[in-house]
């Protein structure tokens, strides 16, 4: 009688060692979907930080680009009097950048059906910022930002629909605060402060609907 049992038993070891590989490879191909989704996510999540705009922003005729030249930006005054920005005879949605001659990005500017939305920011050459801001239907909006050379910031200015709104501050380079001014719709409403670069009040200016009412000195006149 012939002894069957070796080949079987080698096929049963095959059979289970081939499925064994087989599922270990979907395990993976499935893990390598799932990091690939989260690398698109993460991507998309930075750019919407970043103010760039992507292929999902376009809205009827708006050309959906990322980033062009601002010399490629064509402006058209509507019949509203406003200008609305085109690349291509189409309303452009997107960055719009022009560059330093050392080839450094030099301004940044978001666009949104050829209105100018959202955040722009002016580098110097280093690569360290110059003046940053938003802007929310073509008009100065939220709050801007001038830096030093050496990238610290210097003022902060507050815009509401393109008016100077709440407290402006100004800072030393040393990071010690320099002014503080209060705006309401405009005009200086409130407390205008000087600070000098030890960090004392030497003056203090009281507004009422831009005009001053008060002025206080707080050092000794020199003699």
């Amino acid at each position: 009688m012939v002894n069957t049992s070796k080949p079987n038993n080698l096929y049963t070891y095959y059979k289970s060692k081939t499925l064994c590989l087989l599922f270990i490879l979907v395990f993976l191909l499935q893990a390598c979907n799932g990091d690939a989704k989260k690398v698109d996510s993460n991507t998309n999540e930075n750019a919407t930080q970043r103010g760039i705009a992507t292929k999902s922003n376009k809205k009827n005729n708006a050309l959906a680009l990322d980033t062009v030249l601002v010399k490629d930006l064509n402006y058209k005054t509507q019949a509203d009097g406003n200008k609305r920005v085109y690349v291509a005879e189409k309303l452009f949605t997107g960055v719009a950048i022009s560059r330093h001659t050392n080839g450094a990005v030099f301004t940044e500017k978001n666009y949104q059906e050829g209105i100018e939305e959202g955040a722009w920011i002016v580098w110097q050459k280093t690569g360290k910022p110059m003046k940053s801001g938003s802007m929310k239907n073509g008009k100065r909006h939220g709050k801007h930002y001038e830096y030093y050379k050496s990238g610290k910031k210097k003022y902060e200015q507050p815009y509401v629909n393109n008016k100077k709104e709440g407290k402006w501050y100004s800072w030393y380079e040393n990071g010690g605060k320099w002014t503080e001014r209060d705006f309401e719709q405009d005009v200086l409403n409130g407390k205008v402060l000087v600070w000098d670069s030890l960090g004392t009040l030497t003056k203090e200016y009281t507004y009422s609907n831009g005009n001053m009412i008060d002025k206080q000195f707080y050092f000794e006149e020199k003699k």
